[in-house]
């Protein structure tokens, strides 16, 4: 039966394969709980980090060299179910991630404007450059320039 199971750590493992039109990159991870090795199948450019909780079930597997080890088969979060505590969705990773951009972007904002400036700031100068050239434009376009 499908669960969650947290990653305590992950590393790619080998290239990527094709399945399906999709490449797929494995990933090598231990998992809270679990004895043996784990490998999840995930697309490429879709990273497994420690901390995530991955909803799904594990199946037991033995290598080409006789290791035995478990597969990840992910499933459908059934809806209102939620990650344990504690744990990480990749979307709250991905979230981390894009306000680190967003800060590192405020934060070149105020070194091009050349002062601590808020966002707000940024937002007032663009709207008052853009009233600066509407106003520029209206002023050289009359109805007599437009041929009907």
């Amino acid at each position: 039966m499908a669960q969650f199971y947290r990653v305590t750590e992950a590393s790619k493992m080998g290239e990527p394969w094709s399945a399906h039109g999709n490449e797929i990159q494995t990933w090598w991870c231990k998992v809270e709980g679990v004895d043996k090795g784990v490998s999840i199948g995930k697309k490429v450019g879709t990273d497994v980090q420690p901390g995530t909780s991955m909803y799904g079930d594990l199946i037991s597997a033995v290598s080409k060299k006789g290791n035995e080890f478990m597969k990840f088969k992910g499933a459908q979060v059934p809806d209102g179910v939620k990650p344990p505590a504690g744990g990480t969705s990749p979307i709250a990773s991905n979230a981390g991630e894009m306000l680190t951009l967003l800060r590192d972007i405020q934060r070149r904002l105020k070194v091009l404007m050349g002062e601590e400036a808020s966002v707000q700031d940024f937002k007032n100068a663009k709207e008052d450059k853009v009233k600066e050239v509407a106003d520029e434009v209206k002023d050289e376009i009359t109805l007599d320039d437009i041929p009907f």
